[in-house]
Order: structure tokens, then C-alpha cells, then sequence
């Protein structure tokens, strides 16, 4: 009986491990080479640029992930996909993203890419660290243009508040390129800082003769009307901006500021009505921003009430549902360490806070948990 039984079975077994046999060979056979992988990413690389440059950002990061995907060797990829999400705002995972190209299966990025370590300053400045863009700027200057060096280290100066320095380095820059529009309309939002009036109108008159339909233009103009009051005059410039901008397949920083610039004008020439429209494509492209704020300001009046308690349970609820709201983890932390819980503070602020973008008590509250 068991020798008829295996007599039965044994073809079975040849015949399966034939099958099997052939299964791998023809996906061997389906696995591309590493030359045709090359190839594809290329391909990929080649459409991810053409989708970034037509603002179709969506299909913009699935292909920017097909070349990191096809090779995950090679810096294309990460940089194609960081540069997405700065358009996009999403500075903080771009830089998530241009992290990992040093790591796992990335190896390391060839230091001579003026592209990643722009791309990485980009990200920086748009986060607020400015100390951390100068910082590569200084390690790494040589391998960026030098126009875009100084382009980028006037704006880190600036960030830091150090506006004669910023104001230096744009006129060394305009030096070279004496008709450099992004020059220019930096000069011009420095002026306006340092309260120039005169210099700003100057500025701008020279990039009415080099650009007269240039966004930041009407931006500029309209952040000088708002500034004298001349709210009719602002809408206008922005509303001319508005119309102005290139078609995307999502919401831009810049197109949200203007929205929101634009609501705010509206508002203040009691037209509330109106500004209810741009709050409310605003609303659409963040869904969930003006609830979790309303909580946060709940948490925050509780706060200043001295209801810690009831603050803590309002904070940790709001991060449950949105972890990365890091005002609500900073102030959850000072809640935990005035109720002398300052293990989990600790690790709140080491999870949430960095110390180069918050107010200096908090970073020095950080830096001596961490000392501890």
C-alpha cells in the first residue's frame, strides 16, 4: 500500500518541482537587467522633470519614486522627489527624503551635485533654519554655482534678521548679474523690512523694466499697499497675481499665501462674504487645519487659565489625530514639566521640538533636559 502510494506521488513530485523550476526561470527571465534598469530610470527621470516643470505634481513624486525604485543607487530620484515637495511646501519631508540618500541602499551622494545641496538649502530655508543653510553653504559652497551661493546665502542672512549683511551679499551678487530678477525682488522685500520705502520703489521700478508681469512683482506691491492701508489697491495686485500664476494640480505655497492675503484684504473692507471663497479653497486643500487650530487655541486659553489638566487631555487628543502639530507637543511639554512629569516631557520635546526653530527658552529648556 505505502509503495503504490509513493509510486502514486513521485511523479507528482518531479512534475511540481519542473513547474517550480520553470517558474523560476521565467521570472528571472522577466527581472530586468541592470543596464535596462538604467534605462528606465532615465525614462522615469525624464518624465518626473517634465511633470515638475507643468505642475503636475502628483505625477511628478509617482514618477520622481519609479527612479528611486529603478535605481536606488543614485541621487536622481531623491533630488527629483525633495524638489516636488518643496514646491509643494513639504520642506520637512523633503528633507526626509534627501536624508535617505545617504542611507540603506543609496550609498553616498557624490559631494560635486550642485543639485542635492541645493535642493537641500531650499528645503532648509523654507523650514526656517536658516543657521543650518549658511552652515551648508560654508561646507559645501564650492560645489554650487556661485550665483546661486549668494542668491541662497542672502536669503539664510536675511532669515537671521541680518538684513545689511543679506543686503551685501545681493549687491555682490548683482554685480556679477546686474538684471538678476531674483536678486532684485530679494533687494526689494529687504528694503521693505528695513522700513526703505524710497530703495523699495526703486527696486521695483527696475523690475517693472526687466519683468513687468512677474508674480513677485504684484506681491510686492501689494504687501507695500497693505502696509499704507490701501487695502483696494492690494486686492488688485493680488488678485492680478492670482490669475497670474502658472495652472497646478494642487495648492502651492505660493497660490496660499495669496488666497490667504486676499482673505485677509477682503476682510478688512467688510467684505466678508467674498474673502468666505478663498478661506474655503484654502479649507478644501487642508482639510482638517482650521479644526485642529480651533483646538489648539482651546488648549492654549485653558492653558493661560491655569486648567492644565483638562489642557492635557484637549493636546493629547489633538496629536492622537495630528502628531505633527508641533505647537500642541511643545506646549503639551511645558504642561508636563510644570506638573513635574519631566521624563515624558523630555521625550516630547526630543520628539517634537527643534531647538533651532523654536523661541530660546524653549530651546534652552530642551538643551537641559538633554544635558541631564
Amino acid at each position: 500500500m505505502f509503495k503504490n502510494s509513493w509510486a502514486v506521488g513521485q511523479p507528482n513530485k518531479v512534475l511540481l518541482r519542473a513547474v517550480l523550476i520553470a517558474m523560476l526561470f521565467s521570472i528571472a527571465a522577466c527581472e530586468p537587467s541592470d543596464e535596462r534598469r538604467v534605462e528606465m530610470a532615465a525614462i522615469h527621470e525624464k518624465q518626473a522633470k517634465a511633470y515638475l516643470n507643468s505642475g503636475q505634481y502628483r505625477a511628478a513624486v509617482i514618477e520622481a519614486q519609479n527612479v528611486i525604485q529603478k535605481a536606488p543607487s543614485q541621487a536622481a530620484g531623491y533630488i527629483l522627489l525633495a524638489q516636488t515637495l518643496n514646491e509643494l511646501g513639504q520642506y520637512r519631508n523633503s528633507l526626509n527624503v534627501l536624508e535617505q540618500a545617504f542611507a540603506g541602499s543609496a550609498g553616498t551622494v557624490d559631494t560635486s551635485d550642485s543639485d542635492f545641496y541645493l535642493t537641500k538649502i531650499e528645503a532648509l530655508l523654507g523650514r526656517g533654519k536658516f543657521a543650518s543653510a549658511l552652515q551648508i553653504l560654508t561646507q559645501h559652497g564650492s560645489a554650487i554655482p556661485q550665483q546661486d551661493a549668494l542668491y541662497a546665502r542672502a536669503r539664510a542672512l536675511a532669515g537671521l534678521g541680518q538684513l545689511d549683511e543679506a543686503n551685501e551679499t545681493l549687491r555682490k551678487l548683482r554685480g556679477m548679474a546686474p538684471d538678476n530678477i531674483d536678486a532684485i525682488v530679494a533687494q526689494a522685500d529687504v528694503a521693505l523690512l528695513q522700513d526703505n520705502n524710497d530703495a523699495a520703489n526703486g527696486l521695483l521700478e527696475r523690475i517693472t523694466d526687466i519683468a513687468p508681469e512677474h508674480i513677485d512683482l504684484r506681491m510686492l506691491r501689494a504687501k507695500m499697499s497693505i502696509r499704507d492701508g490701501d487695502f483696494a489697491s492690494a486686492e488688485k495686485q493680488l488678485s492680478d497675481a492670482l490669475i497670474q500664476l502658472p495652472q497646478a494640480d494642487t495648492l502651492t505655497p505660493k497660490k496660499a499665501t495669496i488666497l490667504s492675503a486676499l482673505a485677509d484684504v477682503l476682510v478688512k473692507q467688510g467684505r466678508s462674504a467674498e474673502a468666505l471663497v478663498y478661506t474655503r479653497v484654502l479649507a478644501e486643500a487642508f482639510p482638517g487645519f482650521e479644526v485642529a487650530q480651533e483646538k489648539y487655541r482651546e488648549a492654549v486659553t485653558l492653558f493661560e487659565k491655569g486648567k492644565l489638566d483638562q489642557a492635557k487631555i484637549e493636546l493629547e487628543a489633538l496629536l492622537s489625530e495630528y502628531p505633527n502639530f508641533d505647537n500642541a507637543a511643545v506646549l503639551l511639554a511645558v504642561i508636563q514639566f510644570q506638573q513635574g512629569d519631566f521624563e515624558q516631557a523630555a521625550d516630547q520635546l526630543n520628539d517634537s521640538v527643534d531647538p533651532e526653530l523654536v523661541h530660546p527658552e524653549t530651546g534652552r529648556v530642551h538643551a537641559s533636559f538633554n544635558q541631564v
